[in-house]
């Protein structure tokens, strides 16, 4: 299996391509768990990411 891994800034497309190339290839996709998880964070606590926040970030992309 092939792996791509879209890079750069916000609100420039990387999830619609990601999208539109599984789409293509027959595959499927991963969508970003820590936009989700940093908005929740920034919603109930007003904070940013901190250390703390790594693992249960990275365990959050992998059960996706």
């Amino acid at each position: 299996m092939i792996k791509v891994v879209l890079y750069g800034p916000e609100s420039t497309g990387k999830t619609t391509l990601a999208e539109q190339l599984a789409e293509h290839y027959r595959t499927q996709w991963v969508p970003e768990f820590m936009r989700d998880y940093l908005q929740k964070k920034w919603d109930s606590e007003k904070k940013l990411v901190e250390k703390k926040d790594l693992i249960p970030i990275a365990k959050g992309q992998l059960q996706l």
